[in-house]
Protein backbone atom coordinates (compact mmCIF):
# COMPACT_ATOMS: atom_id res chain seq x y z
CA UNK A 1 0.00 0.00 0.00
CA UNK A 2 2.92 2.54 -0.78
CA UNK A 3 1.97 5.57 -2.75
CA UNK A 4 -0.55 7.46 -3.07
CA UNK A 5 -4.11 6.75 -3.59
CA UNK A 6 -5.22 8.22 -6.88
CA UNK A 7 -4.22 11.07 -9.00
CA UNK A 8 -5.86 14.27 -6.88
CA UNK A 9 -5.55 13.12 -3.36
CA UNK A 10 -2.95 13.08 -1.18
CA UNK A 11 -0.55 10.38 -0.20
CA UNK A 12 -1.92 8.17 2.27
CA UNK A 13 -0.05 8.21 5.11
CA UNK A 14 0.98 5.15 7.79
CA UNK A 15 -0.71 7.05 10.52
CA UNK A 16 -3.65 7.67 8.45
CA UNK A 17 -3.88 3.75 8.12
CA UNK A 18 -3.13 2.79 11.65
CA UNK A 19 -6.12 5.14 12.71
CA UNK A 20 -8.81 3.77 10.07
CA UNK A 21 -7.57 0.16 11.48
CA UNK A 22 -7.56 1.38 15.25
CA UNK A 23 -11.62 2.91 14.27
CA UNK A 24 -12.17 -0.52 12.40
CA UNK A 25 -11.34 -2.65 15.56
CA UNK A 26 -12.84 -0.25 17.60
CA UNK A 27 -16.14 -0.33 15.82
CA UNK A 28 -15.99 -4.27 15.70
CA UNK A 29 -15.81 -4.47 19.28
CA UNK A 30 -18.26 -1.94 20.27
CA UNK A 31 -20.97 -3.62 18.07
CA UNK A 32 -19.70 -7.25 20.10
CA UNK A 33 -19.85 -5.43 23.52
CA UNK A 34 -23.01 -4.21 22.49
CA UNK A 35 -22.36 -0.80 22.99
CA UNK A 36 -24.31 1.25 20.11
CA UNK A 37 -23.40 4.29 21.52
CA UNK A 38 -19.96 4.06 20.67
CA UNK A 39 -20.08 2.23 17.30
CA UNK A 40 -21.96 5.21 16.30
CA UNK A 41 -19.56 7.62 17.65
CA UNK A 42 -16.72 5.77 16.05
CA UNK A 43 -18.40 4.63 12.58
CA UNK A 44 -19.08 8.69 12.25
CA UNK A 45 -15.57 9.47 12.92
CA UNK A 46 -14.24 6.22 10.54
CA UNK A 47 -16.69 7.87 7.98
CA UNK A 48 -15.32 11.29 7.94
CA UNK A 49 -11.83 9.57 7.90
CA UNK A 50 -12.17 7.67 4.98
CA UNK A 51 -13.66 10.59 3.24
CA UNK A 52 -10.46 11.97 2.84
CA UNK A 53 -9.17 9.21 1.14
CA UNK A 54 -9.03 8.97 -2.65
CA UNK A 55 -9.49 5.33 -3.90
CA UNK A 56 -7.15 3.98 -6.11
CA UNK A 57 -8.21 4.10 -9.91
CA UNK A 58 -5.94 0.84 -11.41
CA UNK A 59 -8.39 -1.10 -9.01
CA UNK A 60 -9.81 -4.33 -10.22
CA UNK A 61 -13.24 -4.93 -9.99
CA UNK A 62 -13.59 -7.33 -6.94
CA UNK A 63 -11.96 -4.36 -5.31
CA UNK A 64 -14.92 -2.03 -6.37
CA UNK A 65 -17.81 -4.75 -5.23
CA UNK A 66 -15.71 -5.36 -2.25
CA UNK A 67 -15.46 -1.50 -1.46
CA UNK A 68 -19.42 -1.36 -2.39
CA UNK A 69 -20.57 -4.28 -0.06
CA UNK A 70 -18.28 -2.44 3.08
CA UNK A 71 -20.29 0.65 2.30
CA UNK A 72 -23.76 -0.97 2.40
CA UNK A 73 -22.70 -3.12 5.40
CA UNK A 74 -21.70 0.22 7.26
CA UNK A 75 -24.69 1.96 6.56
CA UNK A 76 -26.45 -0.90 7.58
CA UNK A 77 -24.55 -0.68 10.95
CA UNK A 78 -25.23 2.92 11.09
CA UNK A 79 -28.62 3.17 10.33
CA UNK A 80 -29.15 0.15 13.62
CA UNK A 81 -27.27 2.31 16.15
CA UNK A 82 -29.79 5.24 14.82
CA UNK A 83 -32.42 3.68 15.17
CA UNK A 84 -31.39 1.59 18.60
CA UNK A 85 -30.72 5.10 19.84
CA UNK A 86 -34.14 6.34 18.73
CA UNK A 87 -36.05 3.30 20.76
CA UNK A 88 -34.00 3.78 23.46
CA UNK A 89 -34.69 7.69 24.06
CA UNK A 90 -38.45 7.11 23.62
CA UNK A 91 -38.51 4.35 25.86
CA UNK A 92 -36.81 6.40 28.60
CA UNK A 93 -38.87 9.35 27.75
CA UNK A 94 -41.82 6.87 28.68
CA UNK A 95 -40.74 5.65 31.77
CA UNK A 96 -39.74 8.97 32.97
CA UNK A 97 -44.04 9.80 32.29
CA UNK A 98 -44.59 6.54 33.93
CA UNK A 99 -42.64 7.69 37.10
CA UNK A 100 -43.91 11.12 37.05
CA UNK A 101 -47.24 9.81 37.18
CA UNK A 102 -47.28 7.52 39.62
CA UNK A 103 -45.59 9.86 41.95
CA UNK A 104 -48.42 12.08 40.82
CA UNK A 105 -51.58 9.73 41.53
CA UNK A 106 -49.65 7.03 44.31
CA UNK A 107 -51.50 8.36 47.58
CA UNK A 108 -48.93 8.83 50.17
CA UNK A 109 -47.75 6.94 52.85
CA UNK A 110 -50.62 6.24 55.57
CA UNK A 111 -47.97 6.80 59.13
CA UNK A 112 -49.49 4.69 62.21
CA UNK A 113 -50.90 6.88 64.06
CA UNK A 114 -51.02 6.95 68.34
CA UNK A 115 -54.77 6.29 69.47
CA UNK A 116 -55.13 7.60 72.94
CA UNK A 117 -57.96 5.17 74.00
CA UNK A 118 -58.29 6.75 77.38
CA UNK A 119 -59.81 10.02 76.42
Amino acid sequence: MAGSFGESGPPVTRAELANLARLTRGLAEAVTRGDLDLALELLTERQRALQGLTWPSEADDSFWDELQALKELELKILDFCRTWQEVVNERLKVLNQGQVLRVAYTPGEEKPQFININK
